[in-house]
């Protein structure tokens, strides 16, 4: 007598081997470093709010003409010039973090964060360059603490973009405060000590 399959049993499913032209065809379709950071620059500006991620570029972009402006037209004393622009990158910043407790404002606030990071680091750098109020090496250590302020703040709300604001300007801090003798690290380090 001739026995019936039994439902029971499950006979595992075998998935059809891929040849290696087939593998290969799946990583040529990959595309390369520059495509992908395209994409991912892409996506970064029109994925969420773009509005604001293009008006914290604008307002940045503005602050340093303002203080060109102020410059040219010796409107304000430099102090005062710098310490404006300080309070405002200080302001976008208390701004940003006090909206970090609302869920729907999350990425709008940590793009103000980030803004406010950013006019930080412009301000150290006007400090420095423009009116040498600092010196290389006081510059460094400013720019260092402006560094780990923001990778504590960004490790206190887990977000990795202000993260990485923060790193971006810790690894641009040797070449913004370089005195131009060709070692940058070398040139900013030596001076701080």
């Amino acid at each position: 007598m001739a026995s019936l399959p039994n439902p029971a049993i499950q006979h595992p499913v075998t998935e059809p081997v891929k040849s290696a032209t087939q593998a290969r065809t799946a990583q040529a379709t990959e595309p390369d470093l520059a495509t992908r950071a395209i994409t991912a620059a892409r996506n970064w500006l029109f994925g969420g709010n773009t509005i604001v991620r293009m008006g914290v570029v604008v307002l940045f972009v503005g602050l340093a003409f303002l203080a060109k402006y102020a410059i040219d037209h010796a409107i304000l004393p430099p102090e005062l010039r710098l310490a404006s622009i300080g309070v405002a990158g200080l302001a976008l910043f208390v701004f940003g973090f006090r909206l970090r407790t609302k869920p729907d404002k999350l990425a709008y606030a940590l793009t103000l964060q980030g803004a406010g990071v950013a006019v930080l680091y412009l301000t150290v750098f006007a400090a420095f360059r423009l009116y040498q109020f600092l010196p290389a090496g006081a510059a460094f250590v400013v720019l260092g603490l402006v560094c780990a302020f923001s990778t504590a703040i960004a490790l206190l709300q887990n977000a990795m973009p202000m993260a990485f604001i923060g790193f971006a300007g810790a690894f641009a801090a040797p070449l913004l405060v370089s005195t131009g003798q060709g070692n940058h690290v070398g040139c900013s380090v030596t001076t701080c000590c």
